[in-house]
């Protein structure tokens, strides 16, 4: 079973104010304790992006300062985790503003429900180009990618929404499949994480030896009064940390919006850093 979310007001924050004035993210510095984690990858660090949403309400601007502030707080790997953009006019920008990631592990990508609303194929050719031409971004739509950090194998594994045409509603049997394909190449020594835009899949990756799930899509519940989200009844796992025995999920708040307000849940830009602990810490969220 999942525990509730961990507050968040228990992470450390910094704000950074933009060129929109009115648009502002904080840079959540978020600790994720793990039972068993190997030595190499103490102290790791993941800058997450999600719910971007480059259109009306952000530009590119927004986009490229949040990558800079990932870069700042010198991550080891940053993530984008769906949502991207809106506005096909402005891809171009986006993915300038994406490239300019400068973590050792570059930059891994994935797809949410706005990208298969607003143009997944030039979407995902625009992400492809990048890859072409040597940038530090790939995307991964039901597959994995491997790296090593300090002699340790990592596999960091993407799955794509689960969505049928343009429905909001999760269908259970794309989620199976995904996980089926994306984590075919999944080996006993690898550290495994896994990217997912929406945080229903957790279980499915927990079962299959992700360690640590990041995912958005619920924007925190866009408002909440007292650190509760109004709409806490939408979403599973809305906002913060869960477990699911030695598995641990993070959502964010997300790092935009597409809807020209939110109350009660600040924009972030989220810095995890990965923490080793004892057998004993097993099945306890920290």
């Amino acid at each position: 079973m999942a525990s509730g979310a961990v507050p968040l007001l228990a992470a450390g924050t910094s704000s950074v104010g933009l060129a929109n004035g009115y648009t502002q993210f904080s840079v959540r510095e978020v600790d994720i304790h793990l039972p068993g984690l190997p030595p190499a990858m103490d102290g790791f660090r993941i800058g997450q992006i999600t719910d971007v949403h480059v259109g009306t309400f952000i530009d590119t601007q927004y986009l490229q300062s949040a990558v800079r502030a990932m870069n700042d707080a010198k991550v080891d790997l940053q993530v984008m985790t769906g949502d991207l953009i809106d506005d096909l006019d402005q891809l171009d920008g986006t993915m300038a503003a994406l490239s300019e990631c400068a973590a050792r592990h570059g930059m891994l990508a994935i797809l949410g429900n706005h990208e298969h609303w607003r143009g997944l194929g030039a979407i995902r050719q625009a992400y492809a180009d990048v890859e072409a031409r040597g940038g530090p971004v790939r995307l991964l739509v039901d597959a994995s990618h491997a790296f090593e950090h300090a002699g340790q194998r990592v596999r960091v594994v993407g799955v794509d929404y689960p969505m049928s045409g343009r429905s909001h509603r999760v269908k259970a049997e794309r989620m199976q499949q995904s996980a089926e394909a994306s984590f075919r190449d999944v080996a006993p020594e690898e550290v495994v994480l896994c990217l997912t835009h929406h945080p229903d899949f957790f279980p499915l990756a927990a079962e299959r030896g992700a360690r640590l799930t990041l995912a958005g899509h619920t924007h925190g519940g866009q408002v909440a009064f007292l650190g509760v989200p109004a709409f806490w009844f939408a979403f599973k796992y809305m906002l913060g940390r869960y477990r699911h025995g030695d598995h641990q999920l993070y959502v964010s708040g997300g790092t935009g919006h597409w809807l020209p307000f939110r109350i009660g849940v600040p924009t972030e830009v989220t810095v995890l850093t990965l923490r080793a602990t004892g057998a004993s810490a097993a099945g306890r969220t920290s």
